[in-house]
């Protein structure tokens, strides 16, 4: 029997927000169990340093906090699979549309995507939602 795992994930569109968001909650349906979310916000795009990029479109967040029995990078993978089966490919990104970005934020205690973790809009979602994700220290 494989070992069940907490999983905190990022989701971020930056158009047809709700469809897009919508269909994404049922796709990680039939791989998390117990799916907790966030509300969802919106957010200004930034561009590689942190700034805001006036001329890229704003984007609609959320994030889930859920269980899961998939390793690390079979989640990884299925989550970039998924990606790309809602349209997220280098053309669309090339002109500024993000159909779905979906990023494992913290995974069995550990947390990923570091930056992230320090953006407003993620410590607000948390804090507002009362997730408190329980994180290990590396030994």
């Amino acid at each position: 029997m494989q070992e069940t795992v907490n999983v905190l994930l990022s989701l971020a569109t930056n158009y047809d927000h709700e469809a897009h968001l919508s269909e994404v909650r049922k796709r990680l349906g039939q791989v998390l169990s117990g799916m907790v979310f966030t509300e969802s916000c919106m957010t200004t795009a930034l561009d590689a340093e942190g700034r805001p990029h006036p001329e890229r479109r704003p984007y609609l967040n959320q994030i889930v906090m859920a269980t899961t029995t998939m390793d690390y990078d079979e989640l990884n993978q299925w989550l970039k699979t998924t990606e790309a089966a809602m349209g997220r490919n280098g053309q669309k990104r090339a002109r500024g549309m993000v159909p779905i970005d979906i990023d494992i934020l913290l995974y069995d205690g550990f947390r990923h995507h570091e930056a992230d973790w320090e953006r407003s809009y993620i410590k607000d979602l948390l804090r507002k939602s009362g997730i408190i994700p329980a994180t290990k220290t590396d030994l």
